[in-house]
């Protein structure tokens, strides 16, 4: 395979994408991306995952990178210099959360600047807080925080897998183009202030760089990735991305899976 361009920045995601199943980055991973930034070349974390857990995760695989997070509502340099930070108008929080605040089968999230808000301590959330480098607090859904929201994001314990693609219609019906809605997974759908994504952040990112977005290799396997690997001089979708994903992204190359550390080999091969 011979590149598109002259890639100078590559922007990986991270769940389904560069973690092993136990939600770190493999030694493997983390040292083909250190040697990609010994070469000269500008390494991205793209991730729904907040800024401050994001970082976390790159300091534990000895990593410096630059971060595009919650879907591009926070950029951050590899120094923590914030170049973005967009949050919900405060009204259109309180009618999306107004609209599920009432059923038990969603649980809804809130990503405020430094904290996790939630509306139900779940036993995922009791398992799993602990590998998550992000503090979280229970709220009141019918007096949630409305100021400094960068995303609202659901969760269902339903065992009715319906339930979020329902919500995401219901949702999209109700506020159109006001607001970003997309999946991150087939199991967690996530609204940000319209105009979010992950593209958007990259090009803020690579603005500050002095890179177009032509010389951008990413890598990703959500629906939260579409607009990224579809705007970048290279784009390529992992092996086991749902086809809701595939089928969005026909022009799209698919290589190996997160298990297989498919990013480090592809950079290895193409690029080192």
């Amino acid at each position: 395979m011979t590149l598109k361009t002259d890639i100078k920045l590559i922007a990986c995601d991270l769940d389904g994408t560069l973690l092993s199943k136990e939600k770190r980055i493999p030694e493997f991973t983390s040292s083909i991306l250190r040697q990609a930034q010994e070469l000269g070349f500008e390494v991205a974390f793209a991730t729904g995952r907040h800024f401050l857990d994001a970082r976390a995760i790159a300091t534990a695989a000895n990593l410096s990178p630059h971060f595009v997070t919650i879907n591009g509502a926070q950029v951050h340099l590899s120094d923590n210099t914030c170049l973005e930070a967009v949050t919900l108008a405060p009204s259109l929080v309180a009618q999306v959360i107004a609209m599920v605040a009432e059923d038990n089968d969603i649980n809804t999230n809130l990503y405020g600047e430094n904290l996790w808000y939630v509306g139900q301590e779940t036993q995922w959330l009791r398992d799993n807080a602990p590998r998550i480098h992000l503090d979280y607090q229970l709220i009141d859904l019918a007096s949630p925080p409305l100021q400094g929201i960068h995303k609202i994001y659901f969760t269902s314990s339903s065992s009715d897998k319906q339930v979020l693609p329902k919500l995401e219609m219901k949702m999209k019906q109700a506020f159109g183009e006001k607001l970003s809605i997309c999946f991150s997974s087939p199991f967690c759908l996530e609204i940000m202030s319209n105009g979010v994504h992950k593209k958007a952040g990259l090009q803020t990112l690579a603005q500050r760089l002095d890179i177009s977005c032509d010389q951008v290799l990413a890598f990703g396997d959500g629906m939260n990735d579409v607009e990224m690997l579809a705007g970048v001089g290279h784009g390529l979708l992992m092996g086991d991305a749902a086809q809701r994903v595939v089928s969005a992204l026909p022009k799209v190359e698919q290589i190996g899976t997160s298990e297989d550390q498919a990013v480090a080999h592809f950079i290895k091969e193409h690029l080192l």
